[in-house]
């Protein structure tokens, strides 16, 4: 019965890769991004961070920005993004880190 038990969570864990997706680490490049920005201390760490995103995931495009301003940005936001931005932003007192939270947060609830 137990190796029964186990031959099927073997299965299901390791043959059904959609399954876990995102259990051992982001599955998209807003997810990445949101999974590690809020402890840059830096802009520069921030944007080492996007680097280290953008190469796990380069199928994504850059920064989106067809913004014309950043109040245009925001504007734009659902309220799920502003939800999202807000939680993500607690702790950050860079203002280009939470920028950059904030696009990664619209990314996801667009």
């Amino acid at each position: 019965m137990k190796t029964k038990l186990c031959t099927a969570l073997c299965a299901m864990v390791f043959c059904a890769p959609a399954a876990h997706a995102g259990l051992f680490g982001p599955n998209d490049y807003a997810s990445c991004m949101l999974d590690r920005l809020p402890s840059a201390p830096t802009q520069v760490a921030a944007i080492a961070i996007r680097q280290d995103c953008e190469r796990r995931f380069p199928d994504h495009p850059r920064y989106r920005t067809t913004f014309a301003s950043m109040q245009d940005f925001y504007a734009s936001a659902s309220p799920r993004a502003n939800t999202c931005t807000i939680e993500y932003t607690r702790s950050v007192t860079n203002p280009i880190v939470a920028s950059m939270i904030a696009y990664a947060c619209n990314e996801i609830y667009q």
